[in-house]
């Protein structure tokens, strides 16, 4: 037989931590607000701008995510890093590319996300996201997601997954499953 019966992606250990996972974040937001999420699409409504690889596309992205995710009275300061190799000559420091370019390493991270003092938070982000607006995005929102969880008091570790399921119930899931996608088929 040509097609076979699908066998679920999904634990039921899975399952159960989402449903788990989800009644939390009812309990931590509200049923009403996570009723009244909206989606976020890669479209000109959410991101109306021409993405250029510069600074200022990422500090863009940055303001309509907290405005997203409804992140206030807090001050975030965004930093840029490069994870390519870096050649000292004569003539002073360069950044060049290996000749595997960034996939010389087998992983990295995309962003981080640091506490400076209380309502006061740094999101470093990896230079190569700029070149790419949709992993931007979700790099952004994921380390805005820490702030939620960890700077906001409601969680004590960190937690990577509860953090990408933070980003699904607060709007971004289409970004962070794109993110994720992009990142296995490379």
């Amino acid at each position: 037989m040509f097609f076979s019966k699908l066998k679920p992606t999904v634990t039921k250990e899975d399952k159960d931590w989402i449903d788990d996972s989800f009644l939390w974040f009812e309990g931590q937001y509200g049923r009403n607000y996570l009723k009244n999420v909206r989606i976020i699409e890669p479209t000109r409504e959410f991101f109306n701008i021409e993405f250029s690889g510069k600074e200022e596309d990422a500090h863009f992205v940055l303001s309509k995510c907290l405005e997203y995710m409804d992140i206030k009275a807090v001050k975030v300061d965004l930093n840029f890093y490069t994870e390519a190799p870096i050649d000292f000559e004569e003539e002073g420091v360069f950044i060049t590319q290996s000749e595997e370019g960034n996939e010389s390493k087998d992983s990295y991270p995309l962003g981080t996300y640091s506490e400076a003092s209380p309502n006061h938070f740094l999101i470093d982000l990896e230079r190569g996201q700029l070149n790419d607006p949709h992993s931007m995005i979700a790099t952004i929102a994921h380390e805005l997601s820490h702030l939620i969880l960890l700077g906001e008091g409601r969680i004590q570790e960190n937690d990577e997954e509860l953090t990408d399921l933070n980003c699904i119930a607060l709007g971004f899931g289409i970004f962070i499953s794109n993110n994720i996608f992009h990142f296995n088929q490379w």
